[in-house]
């Protein structure tokens, strides 16, 4: 199949690849040296690990610095006032989701209690070393006074020459940062735990019902690494978003529509959604193993198909790598899934849920069969009007967005099925007006 060739991907499928492996490697390790119950040590090592390989990879093969401003300017004096202002907005900054942290594992502990503590030692062990790395990126910068700049500004009180429309950029992305930064720790912190400590009690919550579970078990493991992997270029994308290697975020989701179906997708919405609407009929239903565990071949082909919906989720996640973050743009990717389709986690994660909840299947009958179909078309259209949202943030912020879109419009696997129905094609127009359907 044909590959967008225009535009350079700002990342690589097989780095990210390799670097999810690391990841997992390095838990394995960890675990190998008997430090496995030092949760701070194997969440930060591993994180680290998995991010140090793909950091690398990048510099050694994508060359990420050849068209960096950091690396083509010449450095100029050292503007000591600047870079400590600019540290004092990034202390600020940790204070603020710190604060707001504490209020959420306060209220809820059992979830959040882990990830607060995560983010607290994390930031004061780590925080003190990114002086160094403002202090050289400012006098690198052809336009040092950004939006970092007026935010710290701000931070000290001193609202003379603040810019009310780099304040909001800054704003956005803590706001960003805020929200998934803490979430996806929670996930990242809970999937480690379980690769690390306790896998038994992941096949229990969803193999118990099954007498013969060796084959399930196999199954299983398999889903749970994939989704630590899923969860690892989250967790990694939230944190390092910098200028050095291109990660930094060039812009962020402003309207309300988008970040609303972006947002009612994860933790507590997410839940207040399920409990009620439809969607409660679909994942409280009996999952896959219920039906299909007695019987081993059918289990086996179906557990594969199970494992497949994850890994083609995975397989997106990974293609963006340590450039994954919701809402926001931080360079094209062509690569990887990318090739085939312009949202492939959303399609992955799809057929991730058709597979695990069998929605035509219940013990209610054909009746509930039919509500759980519904409650999927119903998951399906919120993941679709996700994907609007962001092509409509992409088609207006980014001109190389529009190209590659139109490109996949003749060359994705899905051609086939916007010609026959032309108001699924991507339309530029369409979406500079707004237009989700």
């Amino acid at each position: 199949m044909k590959k967008f060739t225009k535009y350079k991907s700002a990342s690589n499928f097989w780095i990210n690849f390799c670097g999810g492996l690391f990841f997992i490697l390095s838990l394995i390790l960890f675990n190998i040296a008997g430090v496995s119950n030092n949760l701070f040590l194997i969440f930060f090592g591993s994180l680290i690990a998995g991010y140090a390989f793909i950091l690398i990879g990048e510099l050694i093969f994508l060359k990420s610095y050849a068209n960096n401003e950091l690396f083509l300017k010449i450095k100029t004096k050292i503007n000591y006032k600047r870079s400590l202002l600019k540290f004092w907005g990034v202390i600020c900054s940790w204070l603020i989701l710190l604060t707001i942290y504490c209020m959420i594992a306060e209220i809820h502990p059992e979830r959040y209690e882990t990830a607060f503590y995560l983010f607290m030692i994390g930031g004061i062990v780590f925080l003190p070393f990114s002086y160094i790395y403002i202090q050289e990126t400012d006098r690198r910068l052809k336009a040092p006074e950004d939006d970092l700049y007026h935010f710290s500004k701000l931070c000290i009180f001193d609202k003379k020459g603040i810019s009310s429309k780099e304040l909001k950029t800054y704003s956005l992305k803590l706001l960003l940062k805020m929200f998934f930064l803490y979430e996806m720790w929670v996930l990242c912190s809970y999937h480690i735990y379980l690769i690390s400590n306790d896998p038994q009690s992941y096949y229990d919550e969803h193999i118990s019902l099954v007498p013969d579970v060796m084959l399930l078990e196999i199954i299983t493991m398999a889903y749970l690494v994939l989704a630590a992997i899923d969860v690892f270029f989250a967790s990694v994308g939230y944190v390092f978003t910098f200028k050095a290697n291109n990660t930094d975020i060039k812009s962020v989701e402003n309207t309300f529509i988008g970040w609303f179906v972006c947002l009612i997708c994860y933790f507590p919405f997410f839940e207040l959604m399920v409990r009620f609407t439809l969607l409660h009929f679909l994942f409280t239903s009996e999952n896959w193993t219920y039906w299909f565990g007695e019987f081993y071949w059918i289990a086996m082909i179906w557990g594969v198909l199970v494992i497949s919906g994850q890994f083609f989720e995975t397989l997106g996640t990974c293609t963006f790598g340590i450039r994954f973050s919701n809402l926001s743009y931080r360079g094209l990717i062509t690569d990887g899934m990318f090739r085939f389709t312009k949202h492939p986690q959303y399609i992955g994660k799809m057929l991730n849920r058709f597979f695990f909840y069998v929605p035509f299947l219940s013990v209610f009958g054909f009746k509930g069969a039919i509500i759980s179909i519904t409650a999927l078309a119903f998951l399906i259209l919120i993941y679709y009007l996700r994907a609007k949202t962001e092509e409509i943030h992409l088609t207006r912020n980014h001109p190389e967005y529009v190209e590659y879109a139109l490109w996949m419009n003749d060359h994705g696997i899905f051609r086939w099925f916007t010609k026959k129905l032309p108001f699924m094609a991507y339309s530029a127009e369409k979406n500079m007006q707004g237009k989700l359907f």
